[in-house]
């Protein structure tokens, strides 16, 4: 099932990239824009700390042929994560790709867990979901990495459902250990 799975990613993925760069292609082709409007349309510009940098050409056929784009929701236990944002259109683009762990990567998952509600309980609502995933991924993240989070070089990223999500019965918690820089090999018991 995992085969077909990557199958269905890959072939998404270079839909993607086809469709991207049919998009880059034509915001090229449109006119000239001032510097101003050049940092935010176009070209995407890779986010800093929330800041739109000057337009940067980020290859996703390059990308996209290496790493499978997924959402969170489908991050499985194990799986090593690179997460890209930039801004086109004035409107900020994020994509998630899964990558082998043994290539540069930034998170890898190490916890998969479900929020424990009946059907009939409402969404918690997010200040609520993000103190519940927060204690979980921090309750687990040592038995993984093999060091105390306050002594280890990792971070702590997690992901919960959505409101609309959740009143479908997606209910997964993901804990992930996250890296400024990116890492090769897995965390596991790394003691880092």
């Amino acid at each position: 099932m995992r085969v077909s799975k990557r199958s269905d990613r890959t072939l998404f993925g270079l839909l993607c990239a086809v469709l991207l760069a049919l998009l880059v292609l034509s915001s090229c082709s449109s006119g000239s824009a001032s510097d101003d409007d050049q940092a935010t349309a176009g070209l995407p510009g890779v986010l800093q700390a929330g800041v739109a940098a000057t337009t940067t050409s980020i290859d996703w056929g390059e990308i996209i042929l290496d790493e499978d784009p997924i959402d969170f929701y489908q991050a499985e236990l194990g799986s090593c994560l690179n997460e890209y944002s930039w801004v086109q259109d004035k409107q900020r683009i994020n994509r998630l790709t899964e990558v082998s762990c043994e290539l540069p990567h930034e998170k890898e998952v190490y916890l998969v867990t479900q929020y424990s509600a009946t059907a009939e309980e409402p969404y918690p609502g997010e200040e609520l979901m993000t103190e519940i995933a927060t204690q979980l991924c921090y309750r687990d993240f040592e038995v993984f990495v093999g060091q105390s989070f306050e002594l280890s070089k990792y971070d702590i990223d997690h992901s919960y459902p959505p409101r609309a999500n959740y009143e479908v019965g997606y209910r997964d918690i993901i804990c992930m250990v996250k890296t400024t820089d990116k890492t090769v090999g897995s965390a596991r018991q790394s003691r880092l």
